[in-house]
């Protein structure tokens, strides 16, 4: 995701314009106006999935969040154009993802590590849960929430996406993707099927700034065979009567033995004739929040690692401190048992076709549900959500308000849902 904190000016006449954005209300920062702040000098440009740039200049200023955390001499990105309707950006990516390390090579303390160096958090690391349906998620800055999650919760360590480039994103090793759910069997005992659609070893990024999941079109053309959707030929897309929706179906990603479910009803898009499947093509795979909202992840900078685990659909909103553990230098979790054999970028294949070792196999496997506990937990969470998660929200990675007091920015810390 990003790794840069941008705000917008007053001199972003052409967003102000636009019906459903008011500046006025949404708030701008007026760099003239600030006595702290200083230019760099530095160009700063961004593009986003979906086309969508942002171009303006670095610069430095006190930066707060709420009324405890303040940063005095924050290097942030001022945003002068842009054809993206939002008040600013807060991003939480790696130092390697910034735009002055892609222009120039060098890198700075952005937000998580900023955080860190001041002592606000023990070690840059974050954990998050999207929340369901329209609903606000938890966003813990150096701290594990453990009642966000059911099972184990597993240490993983970050690998890199691109070859040559070292780690460079929350990305973790990916060995497998299936697809499964409950039936009834003609003597009406409950059974679980199950089609493995890819197997092999890839890098998947984990990215809350990706409303979709981006697969390779292999890959979504097999989700679709497995669940019976129809395509339209106009259009491309893969479509199915919602009412046809079986919330007991669910699609698993393998994260080196450890597997996540996905409920199907999660992957799709509500029309207004249709449910969609809810998935974009790339040979880099990317799961971003219609996969994060049904898991948990820790992110750990330090240590690059990431703890990942099936999310509670049904925990309570907010958070329990009982339940909250701070990161003290590492995560005090379990690590996966092949944490060793992770996914090595190969030079031939990532880039081109970084897909080439996993292969279609639609052979079905059937499951006894008391051998499998954990689906039948699954379908219970999938059960009583079900009627509430038809309609897809979109999440842009932690943006916030922002406003000018002449002294410093003020950042509300709320994310835009």
């Amino acid at each position: 995701g990003s790794s840069d904190l941008w705000v917008t000016t007053k001199s972003w006449d052409s967003t102000c314009q636009y019906a459903d954005f008011k500046c006025s209300t949404k708030g701008y920062f007026k760099p003239k106006d600030s006595k702290t702040f200083k230019s760099l000098n530095n160009p700063f440009n961004v593009s986003y999935l979906g086309g969508y740039s942002v171009t303006g200049y670095y610069g430095e200023d006190t930066v707060a969040l709420g009324d405890h955390i303040v940063l005095d001499d924050f290097q942030f990105a001022v945003a002068e154009d842009a054809d993206i309707t939002m008040a600013g950006m807060l991003g939480i990516g790696l130092k390697e993802t910034e735009v002055q390390f892609l222009n120039n090579g060098t890198t700075y303390d952005n937000f998580m590590f900023a955080l860190a160096k001041k002592g606000y958090i023990n070690s840059p690391s974050y954990s998050m849960a999207l929340g369901r349906n329209n609903e606000d998620g938890v966003f813990l800055l150096g701290a594990i929430d453990h009642s966000k999650y059911i099972g184990e919760i597993y240490k993983f360590p970050m690998v890199e996406v691109l070859p040559g480039n070292g780690v460079q994103y929350v990305a973790l090793t990916l060995n497998g993707i299936s697809a499964g759910g409950f039936k009834k069997s003609q003597n009406g005992s409950d059974y679980l099927w199950r089609s493995d659609l890819a197997s092999g070893s890839t890098a998947a990024i984990l990215d809350s700034g990706a409303t979709s999941v981006i697969l390779p079109s292999s890959i979504i053309s097999q989700i679709r065979y497995a669940f019976d959707f129809e395509t339209d030929y106009y259009s491309g897309m893969y479509y199915k009567n919602c009412s046809d929706i079986n919330f007991h179906d669910f699609v698993s990603f393998d994260f080196q033995g450890f597997t996540v479910d996905i409920p199907l009803y999660y992957l799709v898009q509500k029309t207004q004739q249709y449910c969609v499947l809810y998935a974009y093509s790339s040979n880099i795979i990317v799961l971003g929040d219609v996969f994060l909202k049904a898991a948990y992840f820790v992110a750990d900078y330090e240590n690059l690692e990431i703890g990942i685990a099936n999310g509670n659909l049904v925990a309570e909103d907010g958070t329990d401190e009982n339940e909250i553990e701070v990161i003290n230098g590492t995560m005090n979790i379990p690590t996966n048992s092949f944490y060793s054999s992770t996914y090595s970028a190969p030079s031939s294949t990532l880039y081109t076709n970084g897909l080439s070792a996993i292969y279609a196999d639609t052979t079905v496997t059937y499951f006894s549900p008391t051998d499998v506990p954990l689906y039948y937990n699954l379908r219970d969470q999938i059960v009583t959500n079900a009627n509430a998660t038809n309609t897809l929200a979109s999440c842009l990675l932690y943006t916030s308000d922002a406003a000018d007091d002449m002294q410093r920015v003020d950042l509300g810390g709320r994310r835009i849902i």
